[in-house]
């Protein structure tokens, strides 16, 4: 049985990184070459819609680095609140 969609949040610095992944700790570490102190901070049931969701919740006021990293501020705290985040 395949296992099923997460959506994560890495720290790297003062950016957060939002992605999708099947195997979030797996993916996060695969950064750790270009991003050596990158931080798997947790992740939640869902796929590519709650991440693209979550792109667009953060993006507002906020000086994206790129198109995953956005800068760690209260918008990007409060839905890691609200969801179940596992750190698992």
């Amino acid at each position: 049985m395949a296992r099923p969609m997460r959506v994560y949040f890495a720290r790297s610095g003062n950016q957060v990184k939002i992605g999708s992944a099947f195997n979030p700790p797996r993916r996060v570490e695969s950064f750790r070459t270009a991003r050596p102190g990158i931080k798997l901070l947790g992740h939640v049931a869902g796929g590519r819609k709650l991440e693209t969701q979550l792109h667009m919740y953060a993006k507002p006021n906020n000086d994206r680095q790129s198109r995953d990293c956005f800068q760690d501020y209260d918008r990007i705290r409060a839905p890691r609140r609200r969801l179940e985040v596992s750190s698992e």
